[in-house]
């Protein structure tokens, strides 16, 4: 996979975290809602999803705001840290990001993206558990999306 750059919107691995925990303890002290929301292919077992995330990851600065976070982590899954968003605004992102990301990478193969999300503190007070909470949801499929 490329090497994706800062300055081009996307953390990688730890540099992701660092970021995202100081948002969540801002938020924390600030009483303001915080969501982390994941993004993951569908994929056969076996079957190498690097095309696709490298085409999600291209898009995704384009489909979020400028003030959220975007990371790739070590288990290949995309996540944005979204400051200030409640839980009807994360839900609204992980449809569109669901939608806009099978659409974007249509080109490479045909694929369904998973996306869910967790607010804090309602889904956790950390980050491990927010992207728990997310991963679980965007799997199971739509548990967080219709809620």
């Amino acid at each position: 996979m490329k090497t994706m750059e800062i300055e081009k919107g996307l953390y990688i691995g730890e540099d992701f975290r660092h970021h995202v925990v100081e948002e969540i303890e801002r938020a924390t002290k600030e009483n303001l809602p915080y969501a982390v929301l994941v993004c993951i292919p569908r994929q056969l077992s076996g079957e190498d999803a690097t095309d696709l995330i490298e085409a999600a990851a291209d898009s995704l600065p384009e489909l979020v705001r400028q003030s959220d976070l975007i990371g790739l982590l070590p288990s290949r899954v995309l996540a944005i840290g979204a400051p200030e968003t409640a839980a009807s605004g994360a839900q609204a992102l992980a449809h569109r990001l669901q939608n806009e990301l099978s659409i974007r990478s249509g080109h490479i193969r045909t694929t369904k993206w998973q996306a869910g999300y967790a607010c804090g503190p309602e889904d956790g007070a950390t980050l491990q558990e927010l992207l728990q909470s997310a991963i679980d949801a965007a799997r199971a499929g739509q548990r967080h999306l219709d809620r």
